[in-house]
């Protein structure tokens, strides 16, 4: 079976070709892709659109085909490759590529030309954050399969968190990436709207495919993890004491300083508190605010941005800290919550999108309101403070996420949806 797939984010292939290193995303793809290639008949054509490719690119790694094709929206090319040129150029750029989103619509083509050229029996688009899955409309008799990441349709109404409207135009970059998100969202409503089959993996993206597309068909397919979490286990006599640890990027949404809140309220009854953030959180924009909000709490010392964090670094701080927190407005599956789970980290998280089919209050996981500092530190302060509480969340976190990641599950559930689609 040829299987042509679309994805956002360039893969180890993908990067070889240009004579760069993979970065953090996408990594659950690689583990995917190289499960399925254990099975003889599947042959993969893995399809990436990014700026770091100036030209058509083709190579062939570990014998899968991967295909480079430069980003269509010229600012986000620019954006980027800008290469050190200063932030206001660069939030310029981002600015441009807001107001120019529907560019997008011109690559249909040369992804149907793509499509064209290679005649898989499938397309398997990952995720409908990029236009791929608009091919579609051109290629009618070809079957598709598009599986959800994230719904922007949805994650722009929570974009903003709880930030109020003066506040929003201090933060240029932030607002190029909301209304950029705004405007495809147009185009990403018209994917669903022309695509037939889904795949997903919360109650959440399940019930907004069908908000879109009342006919679609939905698939359950699971996503792997790294062996890296699964072969690693969390013990609470390793743990330091009152370590927090959670990871992010600088977007409001992400609800970084709703956790920050929360640790000025326990450190006022518990002064060995101590929160380590994972992620690229600069100097500048939303990442100065959340700075400024830690030292104006008088927190300084007990809140500590690492910045970018490899896979050995995250595993060492997840066993390293008491509880994992995840303070989002909106997610849908988060690979760092499930990665948390996996390795037996006890979890508070907030109560958004699909975590819900992730964490079973009181079973797996500890959640609370979203925005609600008061609460979220009532939670963390209950498993800190009840060992047998967190003890049973950890291994029965652990035993779910397992479960629902193990690979032979993956693996079976997506070709169950290929042999659905294409009867090979």
């Amino acid at each position: 079976m040829r299987v042509l797939w679309f994805v956002n984010a360039p893969m180890p292939g993908h990067m070889a070709m240009v004579g760069r290193r993979m970065e953090t995303t996408g990594w659950w793809m690689v583990s995917l892709l190289k499960e399925l290639m254990r099975y003889r008949h599947f042959q993969f054509i893995v399809v990436c659109e990014s700026g770091i490719f100036n030209q058509y690119c083709e190579e062939v790694h570990d014998n899968v085909t991967y295909v480079g094709i430069p980003e269509q929206n010229i600012f986000r090319r620019l954006a980027a490759n800008q290469n050190g040129v200063s932030i206001i150029v660069a939030r310029l750029l981002l600015i441009g590529a807001a107001f120019t989103a529907a560019a997008c619509l011109k690559g249909r083509n040369n992804y149907v030309d793509i499509i064209r050229r290679y005649e898989p029996d499938l397309v398997h688009v990952h995720g409908t954050e990029k236009p791929y899955a608009l091919a579609k409309q051109l290629c009618p008799d070809v079957p598709f399969l598009v599986t959800i990441q994230g719904i922007l349709d949805v994650y722009r109404q929570y974009y903003w968190a709880d930030l109020p409207w003066r506040e929003r135009l201090k933060y240029p970059q932030l607002m190029a990436d909301y209304l950029g998100m705004q405007r495809y969202s147009v185009i990403e409503r018209e994917i669903f709207r022309c695509n037939q089959n889904f795949g997903g993996r919360t109650f959440w993206d399940r019930a907004h495919v069908l908000r879109m597309n009342s006919q679609a068909c939905y698939f359950n397919i699971g996503e792997m993890l790294r062996e890296d979490f699964i072969g690693s286990r969390w013990r609470s006599s390793n743990a330091v004491k009152g370590r927090i640890y959670t990871t992010t990027t600088p977007r409001t949404y992400k609800g970084i300083h709703i956790l920050i809140e929360a640790i000025a309220i326990l450190r006022m009854t518990m002064p060995n508190i101590h929160l380590r953030i994972g992620g690229p959180i600069g100097k500048h924009g939303w990442s100065r605010r959340m700075r400024r909000l830690a030292a104006s709490r008088g927190l300084s010392d007990c809140v500590e941005f690492l910045g970018y964090v490899d896979t050995s670094q995250i595993v060492e701080n997840l066993q390293e800290c008491q509880v994992y927190v995840l303070p989002s407005f909106i997610e849908n599956s988060p690979n760092s919550l499930a990665e948390a789970q996996a390795m037996g980290v006890p979890c508070v998280s907030s109560y958004c999108g699909g975590v819900p089919s992730m964490i079973e209050e009181g079973e797996t996981g500890l959640l609370f309101n979203c925005g609600d500092s008061a609460v979220l530190a009532e939670k963390i302060r209950t498993l800190m403070n009840d060992e047998q509480l967190a003890t049973r969340l950890s291994m029965c976190g652990r035993k779910v996420a397992h479960a629902r990641h193990e690979s032979s599950g993956v693996v079976s559930g997506l070709r169950f949806a290929y042999s659905e689609l294409t009867g090979l």
